[in-house]
Formats: C-alpha cells, structure tokens, sequence
C-alpha cells in the first residue's frame, strides 16, 4: 500500500539506528529495511525504490561501496550517506561529491524530512 507513491530503502547495521530512521518516515513514505549492503543489493533487484538512505560504517559492505555499485546500477536512484563521522574534510568532500547528499549522526528529524523531501522532488530550499 502506498502513501505517498516514494519508496525509501534505510540500510543500518545498528537495528535501533534503522528502527529510528523507519519510524521517523513510515508516516509520508513507503519505507523498506535492510541490515546490510547485500541484503539492499537483494531488495534493489526485487523491488523499484525512489532512495536509499545508508549508514556508511557498516561490516563486509560499507555504504559507499553500496552507493558506488548502486550509482552504477541504478543512477535513478538517490543515496544519502549518514554517518556518526564522515572523516577530515577532504574525506568528508569525496563523500558530498559522490553521494546525492551527507547526513552526519545522531540525525535531526526535520534534517533528514526535508533531505528526503528535497532529493524526492517535493520540496524546494535548503535542508536546514
């Protein structure tokens, strides 16, 4: 059942991180889990999804090999890193430039909406 016609897919290797993140969009957006990057490359080939939003520190697949392989697959889709750290500004900068956008942790709920909103088209300003 749709809500809004968006399909988001969260990626966490922390269940309380993913839990939270679902929560806090389940209410406008169709939202999908997955705790690692094989188990989204999974959903990615079974089910169409408008955004994918995944933690970069995660074990065996990282969210930026997700984001790469993804970016390579399926350019359609958007991808935000979220990150307790994304690293020293250089790092931080390759991540922005490869990611559609970057969102450091613990998340800001309205942060994070108008993020979502934003890169799906139905917002239009800043993030903040």
């Amino acid at each position: 059942m749709k809500k809004r016609g968006k399909i988001i897919l969260v990626v966490d290797n922390d269940q309380i991180d993913l839990e939270l993140t679902r929560e806090i969009l389940k209410e406008e957006f169709d939202t999908f889990t997955a705790t690692s990057g094989e188990e989204a490359l999974q959903l990615l080939k079974d089910q169409s999804f408008d955004l994918v939003i995944t933690n970069l520190m995660m074990p065996k697949m990282d969210g930026y090999e997700l984001l790469t392989i993804i970016k390579k697959k399926y350019p359609k889709i958007g991808v935000i890193l979220v990150s307790a750290s994304f690293g020293e500004p250089p790092e931080k900068k390759s991540y922005e430039k490869h990611a559609d956008a970057c969102l450091e942790k613990p998340l800001e709920i309205n942060k994070l909406i108008n993020t979502v909103k934003r890169l799906l088209g139905e917002s239009k300003g800043d993030e903040t």
